[in-house]
């Protein structure tokens, strides 16, 4: 056994108990506080009492809208940079702004969702321009990984399909992509 070996080991029984910890902590502080009564009905008396099921809609529908952004655009790109984009000055700008872009600070994304979707397209502070903005925020994320999850495909597959007569296209999407996708 390594010391890698050994300090990985550590480090994530160490997490799974931290995360059992934190869990039997809510469960013992919340269980007196959270009934379903809690978790259906909307909030009343100036939000004062009351359920929290309109934040858990409105939740879902703010996470779908990202992920429905996000996901696509994200593999999207990840595919062209890593499998079409020529090696030049055009594709290294395009990584270090990737790069950049994933540094920002959440505060100055939300800044710019508001200037951009509730602004300038009068999408209006809703569930849309919350989803489109959150979906900016995880676009250098998403892009990073999936470019890393192409880049763990061995050459080998791409070559065979080619070498077999399929087109580029036809080798990624049968070739590259079903093992790239549980990384993506």
């Amino acid at each position: 056994i390594t010391v890698r070996d050994w300090s990985s080991d550590v480090c994530s029984s160490d997490l799974v108990l931290f995360l059992v910890v934190i869990f039997f902590d809510i469960m013992a502080k919340g269980s007196g506080v959270i009934s379903w009564e809690f978790l259906t009905q909307p909030p009343r008396d100036g939000m004062t009492s009351g359920g929290i099921f309109p934040a858990i809609v409105g939740t879902f529908y703010v996470t779908l809208i990202t992920a429905v952004l996000a996901v696509p655009l994200g593999m999207g790109c990840a595919i062209y940079l890593n499998e079409f984009a020529s090696a030049g000055k055009r594709t290294r700008i395009i990584r270090m702004a990737i790069r950049n872009l994933s540094g920002v600070p959440s505060i100055v994304y939300g800044l710019f969702g508001v200037a951009l979707f509730v602004e300038l397209m009068k999408l209006g502070t809703g569930l849309l321009a919350a989803g489109m903005t959150l979906g900016l925020m995880t676009l250098p994320w998403t892009i990073t990984a999936s470019e890393e999850a192409l880049k763990s495909v061995p050459k080998s597959y791409r070559e065979g399909a080619l070498a077999l007569g399929a087109t580029k296209w036809q080798s990624i999407r049968t070739n590259v992509l079903p093992y790239a996708v549980p990384g993506m």
